[in-house]
């Protein structure tokens, strides 16, 4: 038995599966490295950076992954902005699919219109989560929970 970054046993040269099948070795890597964007997010995540999620769910998706710091729904924040013009970066992690990459778009123009400084890179590689069938962020944190 290994012991994973969490604490937890797995055995040793435990494979990764994706839908019951055991991954090839290039999902495998892609996957990985999308943990490791989990893990630098993890780190990352502090008083002068909001991170942005459409709802409710997604926020205690991320929260259950370990993420901690100031994570709001947009409603929050559209509530709170003012309270908030402090935040160095803004980070967007909105849904996957069409529709949250068009959400995306517009709020990320209306976020730096207003002066935040919105970083791409995590949405970017999260994004590659499609490729695994995962679409929103609160799928990512189930599919996640899972694998991990």
């Amino acid at each position: 038995m290994s012991v994973d970054e969490r604490g937890m046993k797995k055995p040793a040269g435990q494979s990764l599966h994706f839908r019951g099948r055991k991954l090839g070795r290039r999902l495998k890597t892609e996957l990985e490295g999308i943990i490791a964007v989990i893990e630098k997010l993890k780190h990352e995540a502090d008083e002068d950076t909001v991170i942005l999620v459409e709802g409710q769910r997604d926020k205690q998706a991320l929260q259950q992954l370990g993420i901690t710091g100031r994570i709001l729904s947009l409603r929050e924040f559209r509530n709170e902005v003012r309270v908030y013009l402090n935040a160095e970066r803004v980070i967007l992690l909105l849904d996957f699919d069409e529709e949250g990459v068009e959400m995306y778009k517009r709020v990320r123009t209306r976020l730096e219109q207003q002066g935040f400084k919105v970083e791409p890179f995590y949405y970017r590689r999260l994004c590659e989560m499609r490729r695994f069938g995962v679409y929103t962020v609160e799928e990512m944190g189930r599919y996640l929970n899972r694998v991990l």
